[in-house]
């Protein structure tokens, strides 16, 4: 028998990080979208500016103390050399995580799904499984980490498809390296213009009336991280600058929570500190790029941002395509991005925007460069992505597609 259609549904959701960014968004985005009382949300999630955000949005949490176990396996950060020390943070993280889970249960919440926002999360779908026997829906929002000579990569996808009951993967270049065909259905991440993300009075506005427009006018707006691939794009604006290049670059985001100066300076040492927010204000002042490079902090309301910038620069070391791509196409902003190959549900050479070789300085400047001579081409790409983000990436239709998913789940015998 089928489930009433109309039926409130209570999914309880598993974030991973405490920080507010992409991952937060997205599934707040999706929450939003859904029908009015149609999805009564629950979040477990690690203490920070996401937990508070939630509660913002008056949506309940419960807090894991320290923080969330995760395996990362995905194909940027999977662990080889120093980068296995990060799992001993992971398992003491496990220990706060069973309790949380276990605490839960025991009090008894009244629950239909468990949506898990992300695969790294390997602990707390196992748990959820088995501590709730509900069926547990995991989004994939990174590349995974497929190699067929990895035991461990062969024994995470044995483990994701024993205790998943579906994967749903944010875009075609995801899903192709999930190797579970089976349980995998690709629902694109939303993006809403006008939305109770966007409606709070922080905004970039103020800010963005201090700096002059140049010819050109690059975006950046995310963590100020290694992998983000900021300290390529710093090198890139110097060669703007060196050249005589009428550009500028507008960096919306933050670092890390600051951490402790033992804490720094060992991830520092070891490599592993991905947080570049001095190392960008170094830069600036090093090369006096004050008149080209203008940090501007975090907001959750970026619309002014959008609506200043003529091209976002996405060009991370992910392989993959970020949130600010499909943002800022719905204003009607082309992209210059770091990417292999991408499939054309995201990004269509020439035509949405710009490839560039990942990790190269050079290849940003070329791409700024090609727009900065042909500023007629921004414009139509911008045109072009436009229609390809509101052919994949509204809201609404996405939102109708994650509520068939669960409905289908709660019906399964």
């Amino acid at each position: 028998m089928s489930a009433d259609p109309l039926k409130r549904l209570k999914i309880l959701y598993i974030n991973h990080y405490g920080t507010f960014g992409g991952f937060q968004r997205s599934i707040l985005e999706l929450i939003s979208a859904f029908p009015q009382g149609m999805v009564l949300p629950h979040f477990i999630t690690p203490r920070g500016t996401g937990a508070d955000y939630f509660k913002k949005l008056n949506i309940p949490v419960t807090i894991v103390p320290g923080g969330l176990s995760k395996f990362d396996n995905t194909q940027l950060s999977y662990y080889r050399g120093f980068r296995w020390l990060i799992l001993f943070r992971e398992l003491c993280y496990a220990f706060p995580t069973i309790y949380t889970m276990w605490k839960f249960k025991r009090n008894a919440r009244d629950f239909d799904i468990v949506h898990v926002n992300e695969f790294t999360c390997i602990l707390p779908i196992i748990l959820a499984k088995k501590m709730y026997k509900k069926p547990v829906v995991m989004h994939a929002r990174s590349v995974f980490y497929d190699n067929p000579q990895s035991s461990i990569s062969r024994k995470i996808v044995r483990l994701i498809e024993k205790y998943t009951d579906k994967i749903i993967a944010i875009d075609e270049t995801v899903a192709s390296s999930i190797p579970i065909p089976s349980k995998l259905v690709v629902v694109h991440n939303s993006f809403a213009v006008k939305s109770e993300l966007t409606s709070t009075a922080n905004t970039f506005a103020e800010r963005l009336a201090t700096i002059p427009r140049h010819r050109l006018n690059i975006g950046f707006i995310g963590a100020i991280h290694t992998n983000k691939g900021i300290v390529e794009l710093m090198h890139a604006m110097k060669m703007c600058r060196d050249n005589n290049l009428d550009v500028s670059l507008l960096v919306a985001g933050t670092g890390n929570t600051p951490r402790r100066f033992l804490v720094t300076n060992i991830l520092n040492l070891l490599k592993l500190n991905q947080d570049k927010n001095q190392i960008l204000s170094d830069f600036i002042a090093q090369h006096k790029l004050e008149a080209y490079i203008h940090p501007l902090g975090f907001s959750t309301n970026a619309n002014d941002f959008f609506r200043y910038i003529d091209v976002i620069c996405f060009p991370s070391h992910f392989n993959a395509l970020g949130r600010p791509v499909f943002e800022a196409a719905f204003f009607h902003k082309p992209s210059i991005v770091a990417i292999r190959d991408p499939f054309p549900d995201t990004f269509v050479e020439g035509k949405t925007g710009l490839m560039v070789e990942q990790g190269n300085p050079a290849s940003i400047y070329n791409a700024i460069k090609k727009l900065y001579d042909d500023p007629g081409s921004i414009n139509a790409m911008g045109e072009q992505a436009y229609d390809l983000a509101v052919k994949n990436f509204t809201p609404e239709t996405n939102s109708y597609k994650v509520l068939d998913i669960y409905r289908s789940l709660i019906n399964a015998p």
